[in-house]
């Protein structure tokens, strides 16, 4: 008996009894709804009144990376900026997330699911809709698919997501169900489905991890069949239905298709060779080589669904094209890689696939398109029975990654997808590397279809494998995508040690003044609590309530200098190692550093002070001075901390000299020790900074001194067009 026969037998058990006490608690929630109704408790899901509808997909988060070093929590916090960012800006009616959440042969088993709640953090508070399918990286040793839509469950109130019942969707397969869409909350039946089918892959649970099928079971075909008659028998005819289907590994058939794309209208990235290290490529169950392992479920899903907008995966990265699979006259759409997880390549990057229904007609078209990170679209199209007829009336979106015929062109399709887990880098602590899973079978060789796909794209480009670059630089990349990439923090040595340069200058200048570092505000706090102490410092009467000038001089460059730290959350939005973000909050240290020059000028007072306790600097616009330098280094010090680099904050070196003195490769002078040596970099060109900033300060005074930081770091902000982009290391899908 299925969930929806056991629905119907409760409520006629209920009307029998002619009590209302025995009516099913979705019959008092939501009276207007028909009997089939598998989410009694949460918001009944409409268009809105303007007769649109919109989703917004998120595929491969692959959420906990490398848990053991930095590169992989920032990865985290990249892929929750860019949630935040696209859901703050895009506003979907409703969310899909199409598989591999997590990268779960990197998780432990302590901390596996609670991912989930990272995942959803985002989506709980936009107060969204939304439901999940899972990968083939959601089901490894410490991870199942069940697992993590329980956890979901727990943690979002308004997943949609839930499991199949019993017997369907095979071993580690149970996210198959559907979602209704209805026209407004009067109706009693939807005009749209969302149908989410589980692809499995990965490998089984420990103790004993095996390889999965990655394919969708073939006992989702009779529930499909089964629950499509039950909403005939509930809402009418299916033809009064429109429908679209989320599934994170491609249909087999969709993989021949991929050598012979028209590039006016399969738009997107095509990058990645479909099948390649893939179970899913080998022959069917019954040993025919023509057809793949899912074919009963393909051949149901089109037979039982109808007015199927299109059939939606993730899986291959590089890949974001639509394509119409002609035997089932269905159109297939590729996702966009939404994490910072996963393997990318240069020129990729990261973004959404967009769904608008402009209508509830379950016949009218769907809009689709790719949007990046940066607000750039591309690939959009519209989902209808003229998709392939070169009829669509919304122009070819350009963008900084598209060439001239809107086909963004890469290297020739190859996959990045097989790497294997012994090839990714290892925990450092013994005993915390999650548990391996036995090696997965590669599939086939590759499919000689690569040749023919290689037509379609140039050379040149970034190899994907092994990251050289033959001829520069992509030529239709251009300088605003060049501005919105990440920077490699390995490589930033120039910038970051011009930061410590200016920490140790502009920390001269007001030292020599007024005995007040700006940087060094744990000196600056103390000095504060010992200012309240001399409150309470001898008889009654004889107390010193004064607040001295040295005090008042502290508590401005510490409540300036955290301002400046809090201006640095910005990047919260935009991406620590953003470059535009680099440049920005450097430019904007320039332009401290100019006011405080003006302040200091206008100020009219001496720059050196000859006795502690007679500082020069003593009138209003002397704080103001004091204030923007304070707030200048605040900002660099949160620039600094968020590369995570051996420099630290490039502000304080009290850190970097401990941990310089415990660096385990201290004395091996005769090779390079980034841990050691960019240290040794940091504290020299502090040291250096202070130097000459009391010499330029002798010569031009304070105002002077000041004009020429602001120069400085006008150079600094130049410089950070000059850091190479960061090379994402190559995983699996």
């Amino acid at each position: 008996m299925t969930g929806v026969t056991t629905f119907k037998a409760i409520a006629l058990l209920s009307l029998l009894s002619y009590n209302d006490a025995l009516s099913i608690p979705f019959q008092r929630a939501q009276p207007v709804q028909s009997v089939l109704n598998p989410y009694p408790t949460k918001p009944q899901l409409t268009f809105k009144p303007d007769g649109t509808f919109k989703i917004t997909v998120f595929s491969d988060l692959h959420f906990g990376e490398n848990p053991w070093d930095t590169w992989g929590p920032q990865q985290d916090v990249n892929s929750t900026i860019l949630m935040n960012l696209v859901l703050g800006q895009e506003k979907p009616d409703y969310v899909v997330l199409n598989g591999d959440l997590i990268t779960g042969e990197n998780t432990f088993s302590q901390n596996a699911t609670t991912l989930i709640d990272e995942i959803v953090a985002p989506l709980n508070k936009a107060k969204i809709p939304f439901s999940s399918s899972h990968g083939n990286h959601d089901n490894q040793a410490n991870i199942t698919h069940e697992q993590e839509i329980k956890r979901e469950l727990q943690v979002a109130p308004l997943s949609y997501t839930r499991m199949a019942p019993l017997g369907v969707g095979g071993v580690e397969g149970p996210g198959n169900y559907w979602v209704p869409i209805f026209r407004n909350k009067e109706d009693r039946a939807p005009v749209l489905i969302l149908w989410f089918f589980d692809s499995r892959g990965g490998v089984s649970p420990n103790p004993n991890p095996v390889p999965l099928p990655d394919w969708v079971d073939s006992s989702v075909a009779s529930w499909i069949e089964s629950e499509s008659k039950e909403m005939e028998d509930s809402w009418g005819p299916a033809g009064s239905r429109g429908a679209i289907a989320f599934v994170h590994i491609p249909p087999h058939d969709i993989q021949v298709l991929q050598a012979s794309l028209d590039p006016n209208v399969s738009q997107g990235l095509n990058a990645d060779l479909l099948g390649d290290g893939t179970v899913q490529d080998s022959s069917s169950v019954d040993g025919s080589t023509d057809s793949g392992n899912d074919k009963a479920f393909w051949d149901a899903l089109n037979a039982n669904v109808k007015n199927l907008h299109a059939v939606i995966s993730g899986h291959d990265h590089g890949n974001e094209w639509c394509v119409r699979e002609p035997t089932k006259d269905v159109i297939f759409c590729f996702d966009k890689h939404s994490g910072y997880g996963g393997y990318s390549s240069d020129g990729w990057g990261h973004g959404v696939r967009n769904l608008v229904f402009h209508s509830p007609d379950p016949k009218a078209g769907v809009e689709t398109w790719i949007r990046l990170e940066g607000g750039e679209t591309r690939a959009r199209v519209v989902l209808d029975s003229n998709f392939d007829q070169l009829k669509t009336f919304w122009p070819k979106a350009r963008s900084p990654c598209s060439s001239s015929s809107t086909f963004f062109a890469l290297p020739e399709p190859k996959s990045v997808k097989g790497r294997r887990r012994s090839e990714m880098p290892e925990p450092e602590e013994k005993g915390q590397r999650p548990v391996a899973p036995t090696e997965q079978p590669s599939g086939k060789e590759r499919s000689p279809t690569a040749s023919t796909v290689a037509s379609n794209v140039r050379e040149g480009a970034k190899d994907l494998e092994h990251g050289d670059v033959a001829g520069g630089k992509n030529a239709t990349e251009t300088l605003w995508h060049w501005l919105i990439q990440d920077v490699d923090p390995v490589k930033s040595t120039a910038p970051l040690a011009m930061y410590c340069f200016m920490t140790g200058y502009i920390d001269a200048v007001s030292f020599s003044a007024i005995f007040v570092w700006c940087g060094f505000q744990t000196g600056n706090f103390a000095q504060l609590a010992l200012a309240i102490c001399r409150l309470f410092q001898g008889p009654p009467g004889e107390r010193d309530l004064s607040f001295h000038k040295a005090d008042q001089q502290a508590l401005c460059s510490l409540l300036a200098f955290n301002a400046g730290a809090f201006v640095g959350r910005i990047a919260n939005k935009y991406g620590a190692h953003r470059r535009l973000w680099l440049i920005f909050g450097t430019f904007l240290q320039a332009l401290m550093s100019m006011a405080s020059a003006l302040a200091f000028w206008k100020a009219g007072q001496g720059s050196i002070a000859g006795e502690r306790d007679l500082p020069v600097w003593t009138n209003t616009l002397s704080f103001v001075g004091l204030a923007f330098m304070s707030a200048s280094l605040g900002v660099q010090g949160n620039l600094g901390k968020r590369l995570n680099t051996q420099f630290g904050t490039t502000i304080v070196l009290t850190t970097v000299w401990v941990e310089l003195m415990a660096d385990p490769k201290l004395f091996k002078f005769r090779q390079f020790v980034i841990t050691r040596d960019h240290r040794l970099i940091a504290a020299v060109s502090l040291f250096l900074g202070a130097f000459v900033g009391r010499a330029i300060l002798q010569s031009l005074g304070t105002a002077g001194t000041m004009g020429v930081s602001a120069g400085l770091r006008v150079l600094i902000t130049l410089a950070w067009l000059f850091v190479p982009n960061k090379v994402i290391p190559t995983r699996t899908s």
